[in-house]
């Protein structure tokens, strides 16, 4: 089956989402450091409306704290997951079904030595003791899960 090519968007929402991330973070430190030095902001030159009465306000903290601190976590936060997820490798096939392959055939190695702990422990003696099948269900036990989980492998 042919690979289906990817839109635009697909292609570019990381750095997109990035690059907006980072003009948040930018607005929001700016905005947080006016505060702290406490300058007004620019472009909210009218006296008691707009940005500078919100920024101002009560309700413009938290604990103290200026929300414009809480954003610009946020932008940071966002902007680095965005570019960690695009500057992520994503894993080459071929090497990907190699080791899915040396996966399994370990796994089947695996069962064979338990298959023959089981075959040891009924050899000993002719009636298997309560203890000895314990010892039987603990390892047919793992057998089952070890199956379970190649089966998710593949």
């Amino acid at each position: 089956m042919a690979k289906r090519s990817e839109t635009w968007l697909q292609t570019w929402y990381r750095p997109l989402t990035a690059g907006l991330a980072a003009i948040g973070f930018s607005l929001t430190t700016y905005l947080t450091v006016t505060h702290f030095l406490g300058q007004k902001a620019a472009l909210c030159n009218t006296e008691g409306a707009g940005c500078g009465l919100v920024l101002n306000s009560e309700y413009a903290k938290i604990f103290g704290i200026p929300l414009t601190v809480f954003g610009a976590a946020a932008y940071l936060g966002l902007g680095s997951l965005a570019l960690v997820s695009f500057l992520w490798k994503k894993p080459d096939p071929k090497q990907q079904q190699d080791w899915q392959e040396l996966t399994g055939f370990l796994l089947f190695l695996r069962y064979q030595r338990l298959q023959e702990q089981v075959r040891l422990i009924k050899a000993k003696s002719f009636e298997v003791s309560y203890e000895d099948q314990k010892q039987i269900n603990a390892l047919e036990e793992s057998m089952r899960r070890l199956y379970n989980d190649t089966q998710k492998l593949f």
